[in-house]
């Protein structure tokens, strides 16, 4: 079981980048309608609001294939942690049925869940940020 635990260690690091990059996009929303208001309304310059879209547009397409990339591979390591998981418990457990449910629930949370607690801790980054920008 401590070869699993570190064989996943990159792919957990890898989670953390791209739950990073998906959170910093959030970001651009509220960055570009600031800079909608202050540079394009009172100049009225359509140059500057078509580089803005474009440059948002673009940040908001990485944000989301980042974001489906990163379901994908957590979807990956919860059906690889329950086959592996399931393998040892049955070869190595008295009672199979306990830890065959136990494992199902890791891959279950780490499937359904674990993106949630990737994105806790942008959380006070987030309020500090809109506090900035406000």
């Amino acid at each position: 079981m401590r070869s699993l635990q570190t064989s996943l260690v990159p792919v957990f690091l890898t989670l953390v980048l791209f739950a990073s990059v998906t959170n910093l996009a959030a970001l651009v929303s509220p960055l570009f309608m600031m800079h909608v208001l202050d540079r394009v309304l009172p100049t009225g310059n359509l140059h500057t609001l078509a580089m803005l879209f474009l440059l948002a547009a673009s940040a908001l397409a990485i944000a989301a294939a980042f974001e489906v990339f990163r379901d994908r591979t957590l979807a990956a390591v919860a059906s690889h942690i329950d086959s592996t998981g399931s393998k040892v418990a049955v070869a190595q457990s008295s009672a199979p049925a306990q830890v065959l449910e136990d494992v199902s629930a890791v891959s279950n949370l780490i499937g359904n869940r674990f993106s949630t607690l990737l994105d806790l801790p942008w959380i006070p980054l987030f309020g500090f940020a809109l506090f900035l920008l406000h």
